[in-house]
């Protein structure tokens, strides 16, 4: 049996790698945001992988994410009502934070039993694909408008 040790370090290493990926698609969706409607620089979204940080970093990013993506549509004459991406961002902000005060108390060894945990972390699962899923839609949404503006241009 594996010791607690090495599954620690597997699952943070396991974390690392997924939360990079996760950063690499919100920096790829600010690419496509003119700079002068971003309202956060593609290099702070990096902090996101730290562990710890990330907790409060999360609600920034989700904040000013979202903000740009309003403003970049805006500007392209988008009809935009409320905020894109804030909500699944936020939900999974809090979420994520109220998973790490469940499992603070609890022994790391008999986390699986702490059954208010186990639910956070399943809900922390299924928001983050949800707002993955949702920054990839509205970085399409920017790269089809910029493909179909560059090909009227061309007319």
């Amino acid at each position: 049996m594996p010791d607690i040790g090495s599954l620690s370090i597997s699952a943070l290493f396991f974390d690392i790698l997924i939360k990079s990926l996760f950063v690499l698609a919100i920096i790829r969706t600010l690419q496509q945001v003119n700079p002068v409607n971003r309202r956060i620089s593609p290099v702070l979204v990096w902090p996101l992988i730290i562990p710890f940080l990330n907790l409060l970093w999360n609600f920034f990013v989700a904040i000013e994410l979202s903000r740009s993506i309003r403003n970049e549509l805006a500007s392209r004459d988008f009809e935009v009502k409320g905020y894109p991406t804030l909500i699944y961002g936020i939900l999974y902000a809090l979420i994520n934070l109220g998973s790490f005060f469940v499992a603070v108390p609890t022994d790391i060894q008999n986390l699986h039993k702490n059954y208010l945990y186990v639910f956070f972390s399943l809900a922390v699962v299924i928001i983050f694909i949800l707002y993955w899923t949702k920054i990839n839609w509205y970085k399409a949404v920017l790269i089809n408008d910029s493909a179909e503006n560059e090909s009227k241009d061309e007319l």
